[in-house]
């Protein structure tokens, strides 16, 4: 970021580009409460990720009444990669967000640093007693189906109708715990959309407004959800695998829904609201633009002799007028376009998770 988002002395922000795309990153921020506890690198990110649902399962083997029975548990083989996957999607959303947002912020005019701090309370424990409120219905359901008779039943569980085993218990504890990861994504998602609109709402691109368009100054904050998208259609094929692996039914596409509904409604805010900030400065561009072009023609309308030599002056002016019409012409298709490929972008990527929900209805 530019020092403090736009104040004085700092270094001018990057361009808008192909570049940011590399924000998709496993390389943390330091930046969410959750992911400030992991390994920020890659690599050891990854190795902890799979060591913690690996030593619930194997605490799960030590308690387990009947061993064998345990590790042909279809839940219980895919519970470590697939509470892997939860961490990953939290850390890839947290970057990419975290990231883009600082961006977006980095160009816009001095005093937008307070945003930063916003974000980072966001992120902060607060955003997880927040996410923990939301994931307790959920979790408290997971709890009830797992000391339920229905899989008590089942060749999953450890225990018995009426009998609860510790390892089911610690597979209960897991579920628990997927659903503050989703949920905290979930809060991430809803906070983010309201941050940014907060802060375009409070300052503006502090760039010419020829330049906000040309090089989509505001693309950063419209890519939060567009590689939030990409980050969910990966997502969607992990979820697949994981209920054709342990044949599961509703529940576990109920995060996934969720999400997508969540993504694609917090992208329409922002948009709307970034349409609305630049048009108020298209207006005074039009403006100036038109009052180039009607002065001009005033001059012209009171020069009596047509037959008169062009001097350069009036070549010259004359040239002002055509780039004058031409700029707005130009300003004016920016402005169309913004946002445009960023939503289609998503729309594409949330066509694997709507399949999945008319997949779900036709099979009743």
């Amino acid at each position: 970021m530019r020092a403090g988002a736009g104040e004085p002395g700092g270094a001018p922000p990057a361009p808008v580009g192909d570049d940011l795309e590399a924000h998709l990153s496993l390389r943390g921020t330091r930046t969410g409460f959750i992911d400030r506890w992991l390994p920020r690198r890659p690599i050891p990110f990854v190795a902890v990720a799979l060591a913690i649902p690996l030593a619930a399962w194997t605490l799960g083997l030590i308690l387990a009444p009947d061993k064998g029975r345990f590790l042909g548990s279809r839940i219980w083989l895919a519970q470590p990669p697939w509470f892997a996957v939860h961490l990953v999607v939290m850390r890839l959303f947290t970057t990419a967000y975290s990231r883009h947002f600082l961006d977006g912020v980095a160009r816009l005019t001095a005093g937008a640093g307070e945003a930063r701090r916003r974000m980072e309370r966001l992120l902060g424990p607060a955003g997880v007693l927040v996410a923990i409120a939301l994931a307790a219905p959920l979790a408290w359901a997971d709890l009830r189906h797992v000391t339920g008779p229905d899989f008590l039943a089942s060749s999953d569980a450890q225990g018995s109708v009426g009998h609860v085993a510790p390892s089911d218990a610690v597979l209960g504890a897991l579920w628990c715990v997927e659903w503050v990861l989703t949920s905290y994504v979930w809060v991430l998602l809803i906070g983010f959309a309201a941050l940014t609109i907060r802060t375009i709402e409070r300052h503006d691109f502090a760039a010419p407004l020829e330049v906000v368009l040309h090089e989509r100054h505001y693309r950063p904050f419209l890519l939060m959800s567009a590689q939030g998208a990409s980050i969910l259609l990966g997502y969607t094929v992990v979820t697949g695998i994981y209920v054709l692996a342990v044949r599961g039914g509703l529940a576990e596409w109920i995060g996934l829904w969720i999400t997508a509904g969540l993504l694609l409604l917090t992208f329409v805010p922002p948009w709307m609201r970034l349409k609305r900030r630049i048009a108020q400065r298209m207006r005074e561009e039009a403006h100036r633009l038109g009052t180039i072009v009607l002065e001009a023609r005033q001059r012209w309308a009171q020069v009596d002799d047509r037959r008169a030599p062009v001097t350069t002056e009036e070549v010259g002016a004359r040239l002002d007028v055509v780039l004058a019409i031409l700029e707005s012409e130009h300003l004016e298709r920016l402005y169309r376009d913004l946002g445009r490929s960023e939503g289609q972008s998503i729309l594409l990527r949330l066509l694997a998770p709507l399949a999945t929900v008319l997949a779900r209805l036709l099979r009743g």
